[in-house]
C-alpha cells in the first residue's frame, strides 16, 4: 500500500531473536490520531480535542502525496499538508499545500542510522515550520510503549540549533514512537521546544476503526521524562522569535510584547 511505514524483515526489530519489539507501522492513508491541546498561555488551560486523519491523496509534481487534514475542537476538518512515506528510507516527509513550490521536508527519520540530520517540524496545527533543526539519532531503540496488544518502540532524539555548528549544547529532546509520530501526536515532532501550547498523543485507530494505540500511564515501559527548553523565544506561530525582532513572543507559557 501507498505511504505504509514499515520495518522489513532484515531489520532487528523484525527478527525473530528480538521479538519483544513487535512494530507496525499505521503512518497510512485512513489513520486518526486523536490529541488533548492545552494553550499554556490561558489562566485556566483548557484542553481542546483535535483529529489528525491521513485521507485521500493528490499526485503533486509526478509525487503521490497522502492528505494530512487537521480539526481542532467543533471546526470542520481542513487540509494541513501533503505526506509522502519512503519505504526504502523509513523516512516521513511533508509539502506544504501553500508552497507546493518550495518542495518537501523530511519529518521523521526511523531509519536507526545515527548521526546527525536536519529535520523541519510541523506545527500541532498541521503548517510546516518556518525553522529546520539539526536532529541527532541513536541506532537502537531502549525503550517500547506497549498498548493495544503491540509493543511500539520508542527513540529519544535530541535536538540542536543549525546555528550550533559542532552540536555541544542541545536545545531538548523528545521521545518518538515507531511508525506512528510522537507522544505529542503524528504533528508537533518537536514538542519540546514550544511552551505555549501542549499536544499530547491520546489515541491511535485505523482505517478500520481498530484502535492501535492509547496512550495510559501503565502502557510505559521505560518513561522518558521531557523538561520543555526553559527561556526559547517563539512567535505565536511556533517558530523562533529572533533577537532584534518586535512583535508578541511566547516564553516559559507566558506572553511578551517587544517593542
Amino acid at each position: 500500500m501507498d505511504g505504509f511505514l514499515c520495518i522489513g524483515a532484515s531489520n532487528p526489530l523484525h527478527a525473530e531473536s528480538e521479538s519483544q519489539w513487535k512494530y507496525i507501522g499505521f503512518i497510512e492513508p485512513g489513520t486518526k490520531w486523536e490529541i488533548d491541546v492545552t494553550d499554556l498561555t490561558d489562566s485556566d488551560a483548557s484542553v481542546t480535542k483535535a483529529i489528525q486523519w491521513l485521507d485521500g491523496s493528490e499526485e503533486i509534481n509526478g509525487t503521490e502525496y497522502m492528505k494530512l487534514w487537521v480539526k481542532i475542537g467543533d471546526g470542520e476538518y481542513s487540509l494541513a499538508s501533503y505526506i509522502r512515506c519512503d519505504r526504502a528510507e523509513m523516512c516521513v516527509y511533508a509539502l506544504s499545500p501553500d508552497d507546493v513550490d518550495h518542495g518537501e521536508c523530511k519529518n521523521y527519520d526511523f531509519s536507526l542510522i545515527p548521526g546527525y540530520r536536519e529535520i523541519t517540524p510541523i506545527n500541532w496545527d498541521g503548517t510546516l515550520s518556518k525553522d529546520s533543526y539539526v536532529y541527532h539519532f541513536d541506532n537502537t531503540p531502549t525503550n517500547s510503549w506497549e498498548s493495544c496488544g503491540y509493543k511500539h518502540p520508542t527513540m529519544v532524539v535530541s535536538i540542536y540549533s543549525p546555528d550550533d555548528a559542532n552540536h555541544e549544547s542541545p536545545l531538548s529532546s523528545v521521545t518518538w514512537i515507531y511508525g506512528i509520530g510522537s507522544q505529542a501526536g503524528f504533528l508537533n515532532q518537536c514538542y519540546a521546544l514550544y511552551s505555549g501550547v501542549k499536544t499530547e498523543l491520546r489515541k491511535v485507530s485505523t482505517d478500520c476503526s481498530d484502535v492501535v494505540f492509547e496512550n495510559n500511564a501503565a502502557g510505559i515501559t521505560s518513561a522518558v521524562e521531557t523538561p520543555v527548553v526553559n527561556n526559547i523565544k517563539y512567535r505565536l506561530d511556533g517558530t523562533l522569535f529572533r533577537d532584534g525582532e518586535k512583535g508578541m513572543y511566547i516564553m516559559n507559557g507566558r506572553k511578551y510584547i517587544q517593542n
